[in-house]
């Protein structure tokens, strides 16, 4: 009766501690901060090329994603795919999203590609995104042809963050891995995708 006993306690606590270790892994990736970055071509096929490899950035929040576009402004939404199916997504379990008093102090901020590091009333996806995770700003360079049509000229060494920026941070600084799922809100996307996801 003893050994009966034994046996079935054992395979009980086994099989506890498998649900309480897949639970764990769920919990941790249920509450991971997600970050996307999007490529954008042009007519012709080619990378468009402003501050490096990407050209836009969001950041999960509550099954939704928050970022700062010129034409859709401060927003969140749960539709990315509209940005195209080129886009990189990575994520970290021990950062938290942003906090509902952060994303409210978004949402009546104008979009400016321009906007300066500490101004309270303009962002741009990247500085939404690297404020969000803290990072510190860098000189940005405005050096790619595709910023000559622009006023970028004026703001060369100004303070900030681009796309790539906050990427490359993330994944060198902050310890940001690929993601191991994609949202639901990203699902809808040529498979042939999948080998990009995977770099």
């Amino acid at each position: 009766m003893k050994s009966v006993m034994k046996i079935l306690f054992t395979s009980f606590f086994s099989q506890l501690c498998i649900l309480l270790f897949i639970s764990n892994i769920y919990s941790n990736h249920a509450s991971a901060v997600q970050l996307v970055f999007f490529q954008s071509f042009n007519s012709k096929g080619e990378p468009v090329i402003f501050e490096g490899l990407y050209s836009h950035a969001a950041i999960s929040f509550q099954g939704m994603w928050l970022h700062a576009h010129p034409y859709y402004g401060i927003e969140l939404t749960t539709d990315l795919k509209r940005f195209g199916p080129h886009y990189k997504i990575i994520e970290h379990p021990n950062y938290p999203e942003p906090s509902i008093a952060f994303v409210k102090a978004q949402m009546h901020k104008k979009f400016n590609i321009f906007a300066s590091w500490e101004s309270g009333d303009e962002t741009y996806c990247s500085k939404l995104v690297g404020q969000a995770l803290n990072m510190k700003p860098t000189k940005m360079r405005f050096q790619s042809k595709n910023w000559r049509s622009t006023r970028a000229d004026s703001y060369r060494g100004q303070l900030g963050l681009s796309p790539s920026d906050v990427y490359w941070h993330a994944r060198r600084q902050l310890g940001f891995k690929s993601a191991r799922q994609i949202p639901e809100t990203l699902l809808q996307v040529p498979k042939s995708c999948a080998a990009y996801l995977a770099f």
